[in-house]
């Protein structure tokens, strides 16, 4: 019983040590949160700054949700782009495209109670 009683509070001081006075999570910081590609495509990455992890909710793009190709907390592919988190790197795949209209992408992330949006910008197609 009081191996369970120190596991307990051990556990407990785990999880409060995460949550500000109020309850409330830090938000989450990144080194970027704007990253820009060609429209050839490219890869861009940003680090975590202030917690070791952080799940990917869902990617909009241009305003619209976007429906996942293949999904797990750590990772999200869709037929534009691929994010990875790994290591505290997130890291972006990004197609390349022929849309004569730039484009943003929207990555939502989550820690606990804290949010965070991270943008991906891609350039419009020019011609060749």
């Amino acid at each position: 019983m009081k191996r369970a009683l120190s596991l307990f509070a051990l556990f407990a001081g785990l999880m409060l040590s995460s949550c500000g006075d109020n309850g409330s999570w830090e938000p989450i910081k990144m080194t970027e949160n704007m990253l820009e590609v060609p429209a050839g495509g490219g890869i861009v990455t940003t680090r975590l700054l202030n917690y070791p992890i952080v799940e990917i909710l869902g990617l909009v793009r241009d305003g619209q949700s976007v429906a996942p190709i293949n999904s797990t907390p750590y990772m999200l592919e869709t037929t534009y782009l691929k994010a990875v988190l790994e290591n505290r790197i997130l890291t972006f795949t990004v197609n390349a495209t022929r849309d004569t209209v730039a484009h943003t992408f929207a990555l939502e992330t989550q820690n606990g109670n804290a949010f965070y949006t991270v943008v991906v910008k891609q350039a419009a197609y020019k011609g060749e």
